[in-house]
């Protein structure tokens, strides 16, 4: 059963400690990082609730493209957090836009030097069976 972490007009977190599943969806144009450090200590907060070899969903398709700054004092910051709490797979679903979509697959690239596995889809509904299921991709 997922349990509702945070919710604000630029992400909401839930946990499904059942699934022992993490879910970020994240969305608008995230342009301030002192406007999004919040974000930075409900993900913490979340990772409490999970186990080793957690699963996460990952749904950046209403994300825009954001700053720089935004990326380097909150995303990598996030992203060591998750890796250093013990994730295990990973599905990302990617938004529409070019640009933003590029800036994702920069982000879960440094998911991926963890040597987790991680895919990326269009859909909320695919990553969430692809996670539920053992499935190669």
């Amino acid at each position: 059963m997922k349990i509702l972490i945070a919710k604000t007009e630029f992400f909401e977190i839930y946990v499904d400690q059942e699934l022992n599943r993490l879910y970020l969806a994240n969305e608008g144009m995230w342009q301030s990082a002192d406007a999004l450090r919040i974000y930075v200590i409900e993900v913490k907060d979340s990772l409490s609730y999970m186990g080793s070899g957690f699963s996460l969903l990952l749904d950046n398709s209403h994300l825009l493209p954001m700053s720089q700054e935004v990326q380097r004092k909150i995303i990598f910051p996030v992203t060591a957090m998750i890796q250093q709490a013990g994730i295990g797979k990973t599905a990302v679903v990617l938004p529409e836009e070019d640009v933003a979509e590029i800036m994702v697959e920069l982000n879960v690239s440094r998911l991926q030097k963890n040597d987790k596995e991680i895919n990326s889809f269009s859909t909320f509904d695919e990553a969430e069976f692809w996670l539920d299921h053992e499935i190669t991709i």
